[in-house]
């Protein structure tokens, strides 16, 4: 065959590959830019109108695979918009959402307590509707949307992230000698939370970038109290918090802490200028009848007796810490005459006993509003809270101190602790520049050797701690 007539038959077959193209190819890209590509790519060395193609590197099945949903996107956008960008554009455009998935970013989740708390693996990948597509019809791109991304921190569950628990008044009632609130929802219960503008915004950044790792700080909040009633009760912010743990308590003993502290404490109202009484709290006498089990009770100072609602004085414990801890100074408080395990974790020494008709634990509300106590379980953990309008006082306790801790920090004009003492300080400081300081005192027929040489001085911060 001679030269000529080759040069013909490629021509044509140049033609038809061209005209076999523009039919797969949609009508509202221009042939510069899809149709011919593809046919240099089968015919290199296509002439035609006196063009001469250069050869090109053949494509990657990756690209090839790449162009193909470029064809299906184009035609999708066509029947949507009417216009589409060009193949090439949008070939371009999942270029780059390809190499966008592939980033990857370990966010530390950090408690000021806690820098190791957790750590949270994102990528596009696990979160592939953060990726937005933006197409015209004369572009196309992916991006992180820090829109999406906020959405759903807002929305949805990541571990760590402990969303507060809300406590709506609905109504108030009157129970007996107590004031109580009725809740739509249970008790509010406190979170674990960040910043979400912040941890949205640099999230959307690391993932556009590649940036391999980022700190998200978490911080603890307070569940909130929205009042519904008529009676203005004031902002019921939280204000302080007491904790303890009864793990290892018999079943009769738990049944009876869960009751107190869920029944009884939680949901009690204070009025300005009133007195709380924890006993007025529990609505009766302590019987059987009323619903109470039987459970070990220290009866004549060091013998342990089984008898209605054993346990109770857990709830007490954990009260009288949420009043020091709020900066409410017992007026009526005693220790347990024996040493008490349950009571050692978030406050050893911390603990108050009562017996309706000889010993209770009380405090008066000086705040000119009205306190709130929210009260729940969890696990085997009892949780005290006192909400109410902050006055600006803040609460520092100062201890456990033993008769032979080092008493450096003890105050100078103290009594040392004595023998089978726990001593600690409560220094309550005003606005207005005022202290008062206080020491809590306990003792007990004998400790155990260790506790002294197992904890040190320690100084807490009042409003929403749970160290005590």
């Amino acid at each position: 065959m001679s030269n000529n007539r080759k040069s013909t038959l490629t021509t044509l077959l140049g033609i038809c590959a061209i005209l076999l193209l523009s039919v797969v190819v949609p009508q509202t890209v221009s042939d510069e830019e899809s149709v011919m590509p593809a046919a240099r790519s089968l015919f290199p060395s296509l002439s035609i109108g006196g063009f001469a193609a250069e050869a090109s590197t053949p494509m990657t099945p990756a690209d090839a695979a790449l162009m193909r949903v470029a064809q299906r996107m184009s035609k999708r956008i066509v029947r949507n918009q009417g216009t589409s960008p060009t193949i090439s554009t949008l070939t371009e455009a999942l270029k780059q959402q390809r190499s966008l998935l592939q980033n990857h970013t370990t966010v530390a989740l950090r408690l000021p307590d806690n820098p190791d708390y957790r750590t949270w693996e994102v990528n596009l990948q696990r979160y592939p509707t953060w990726l937005k597509a933006d197409i015209s019809p004369a572009s196309a791109y992916f991006r992180v949307d820090e829109e999406r991304i906020g959405q759903y921190l807002q929305h949805e569950t990541i571990d760590g992230i402990i969303i507060p628990k809300k406590a709506i008044i609905s109504a108030i009632e009157t129970d007996g000698d107590v004031e109580r609130v009725v809740t739509s929802t249970g008790a509010a219960r406190p979170g674990i939370v960040f910043d979400l503008p912040t941890v949205t915004r640099d999230l959307a950044t690391a993932l556009s970038n590649g940036t391999k790792s980022l700190v998200a700080p978490l911080y603890r909040v307070g569940g909130p109290v929205e009042n519904q009633t008529e009676t203005p009760l004031g902002e019921l912010t939280l204000l302080g918090v007491g904790k303890s743990d009864f793990k290892g308590s018999t079943a009769g003993r738990m049944f009876n802490v869960r009751k107190a502290i869920n029944e009884q404490v939680n949901n009690a109202l204070v009025p300005p200028g009133a007195t709380f009484s924890f006993n007025d709290t529990l609505g009766g006498p302590v019987t059987l009848g009323n619903g109470w089990r039987e459970a070990k009770v220290i009866f004549n100072t060091n013998e342990l007796r089984m008898a209605p609602g054993g346990g109770i004085c857990q709830a007490s414990t954990t009260t009288f810490r949420a009043m020091l801890n709020a900066g409410f100074p017992s007026v009526e408080r005693a220790n347990h005459s024996m040493y008490v395990s349950y009571y050692e974790k978030f406050g050893v020494g911390i603990d108050a006993t009562v017996f309706p008709g000889q010993q209770d634990l009380t405090f008066v509300n000086d705040t000119g509003n009205y306190l709130l106590l929210q009260a729940y379980t969890e696990g085997t953990e009892a949780v005290v809270q006192i909400y109410g309008t902050s006055d600006g006082r803040s609460s520092v306790i100062t201890g456990p101190f033993f008769a032979q801790s080092d008493l450096a920090n003890f105050p100078e004009n103290e009594r040392a602790p004595r023998r089978n003492e726990i001593a600690w300080v409560q220094r309550i400081i005003f606005t207005d520049g005022r202290e008062e300081s206080r020491m809590i005192y306990s003792r007990y027929t004998s400790l155990p050797i260790r506790l002294a040489q197992k904890y040190e001085a320690l100084v807490h911060a009042s409003a929403g701690q749970e160290t005590m």
